[in-house]
């Protein structure tokens, strides 16, 4: 249950009902299980949970960005559902006599506390990645009856050839290399191998052990195929993975990435004539170039907040006398951002003054003097995750007080999933703040010289708001009948839609 849910809500929105979600299923499943009816049609439910597991250890490596919001979702919650079930119901066929249930049901508690504190305590030391929920993805099918261990000539054929076709993909890879990863022939090798393996362990369904062992296999072969980058650092903090990457694109060149879960959080070229270009969401092309370049034409010299740190990428911008802020929560993007030897936007490529600031970004500007910037922008997303008490009208207010009357107010709302524009537009309308918006497009090659951006601009100066009206690309949205977030209230369903429309 806690690694579903760290899966649901470190790649979608750290929001409380999503949390909810798998708690409720866990208890729903409980209660099924331990009934006093007796649970009918227990074949299909293990062939029910044959077809989900198969799916989500497909689709949790391969698919990964490109599968739909609303698939992940069904998928993960509902093979969490038919495990827990299965789970559960062996269980509850292990009960004990009567005089003997008061240590059967604690032993059940000790062994929910040991499992809470291996993801909230070891799993982090131990694993360098989130690998809790994967791995146990496949361990919870142990649960399966076994029907004894020992297996006929047979079956011991049919294991062999599965754990084999398991492995041939990443075996190939190994021996041919990048050529043959990038070759077309690998794609058929992946596909025929990964779906005999999986014949294989159909064949074995009736065999829980050796069922397991296959779809183990499988999940490991699938991991073991290398993404195509070259891997610099794989790291974990309390705020999630941070992973550095090398890797090649057709417009920039080598370039270093830095991934936060899933999503990428800047990137640099390591070329020393692109050296200091901002790239994918900061490059000149996107609405925060756009407004760094305008809020710094309007200026001799600015200064800049910025609330979130990603590889510093706005750093590059800074003129003589011009001096940024990055407000971080996380040590780890500090360190790993201001690191020479990582990236140089904060150490060689700024020309101003540069600051970091360490904790929750409300807190810590919330004590700054008002009026302390020319330009605070706002962008910081862990993983695809929204934090929602960086949105509401509260944290608005506190954003505008600390600009200088003719500042402005930047907002970056890139998301997979979602559309916060219009939740945010009602929130800087409420305020009493007028804004505007962009959706710039990404680079018709390449999403690392440019990438496709949301972003949201305010002031309290119609002036300063003025230079970007007059642009075509900055327009005035009408959030409609959209309510403004607060620290009281704040609806995911709203822009979880609105990110759906094409």
């Amino acid at each position: 249950m806690l690694g579903v849910t760290s899966h649901l809500t470190t790649d979608i929105a750290s929001f409380p009902f999503l949390w909810v979600l798998p708690l409720a299923l866990y208890l729903t499943t409980f209660i099924v299980a331990f009934g006093a009816r007796e649970m009918p049609h227990r074949g299909i439910l293990l062939a029910v949970q044959i077809v989900t597991t198969g799916a989500c250890v497909l689709a949790l490596p391969i698919l990964g960005v490109g599968l739909g919001l609303g698939w992940q979702v069904t998928l993960t919650v509902a093979n969490f559902f038919v495990a827990a079930l299965v789970c559960h119901l062996a269980l509850a066929d292990r009960r004990p006599d009567p005089r003997h249930l008061t240590s059967f049901y604690l032993w059940m508690s000790v062994g929910g506390g040991l499992g809470g504190a291996f993801n909230a305590f070891l799993a982090p030391v131990i694993f360098s990645n989130v690998v809790e929920y994967p791995r146990v993805l496949v361990l919870v099918l142990a649960a399966r009856p076994w029907n004894g261990w020992k297996l006929d000539r047979e079956q011991g054929i049919i294991l062999a050839v599965g754990v084999a076709a398991s492995l041939l993909p990443a075996i190939a890879t190994t021996v041919g290399g990048r050529p043959f990863l990038n070759s077309p022939v690998f794609g058929q090798v992946f596909i025929a191998a990964t779906f005999t393996a999986f014949a294989m362990a159909v064949l074995l369904r009736n065999r829980g052990l050796w069922f397991t062992v296959v779809i183990a296999a499988l999940s490991l072969g699938i991991a073991l195929i290398p993404s195509g980058r070259q891997e610099l650092s794989v790291q974990r903090s309390f705020f999630g993975v941070l992973k550095l990457t090398d890797t090649g694109d057709p417009v920039i060149g080598p370039v270093r990435l830095m991934f936060h879960g899933t999503t990428l959080h800047g990137a640099q070229a390591l070329s020393p004539a692109r050296h200091c270009q901002p790239l994918t969401y900061y490059a000149p092309q996107t609405g925060i170039g756009q407004t760094v370049v305008g809020v710094q034409a309007a200026h001799p010299t600015v200064r800049i907040g910025a609330v979130g740190l990603g590889v510093g990428s706005l750093a590059s911008y800074t003129r003589p006398g011009d001096e940024i802020d990055f407000f971080e929560i996380d040590p780890l993007v500090v360190r790993e951002a201001s690191n020479p030897r990582r990236f140089t936007y904060t150490s060689a490529c700024a020309r101003g003054a540069v600051r970091y600031v360490l904790g929750d970004a409300r807190l810590t500007l919330s004590r700054l003097p008002e009026r302390s910037f020319d330009l605070l922008v706002i962008d910081a997303f862990s993983s695809d995750t929204v934090p929602a008490h960086l949105l509401t009208l509260e944290a608005l207010k506190i954003y505008l007080a600390r600009l200088q009357p003719d500042g402005v107010l930047l907002l970056h709302l890139s998301n997979r999933h979602l559309d916060l524009r219009n939740p945010v537009i009602a929130g800087l309308k409420a305020a009493g703040v007028h804004s505007l918006t962009q959706h710039s497009k990404v680079h018709p090659r390449s999403f690392i010289a440019y990438a496709e951006t949301q972003t949201v601009i305010a002031s309290r100066s119609p002036a300063a708001l003025a230079r970007f009206a007059s642009d075509p690309r900055w327009v005035d949205r009408d959030p409609g009948q959209t309510r403004a977030w607060t620290d009281d209230y704040s609806n995911l369903v709203g822009p979880l839609i609105a990110g759906l429309r094409p």
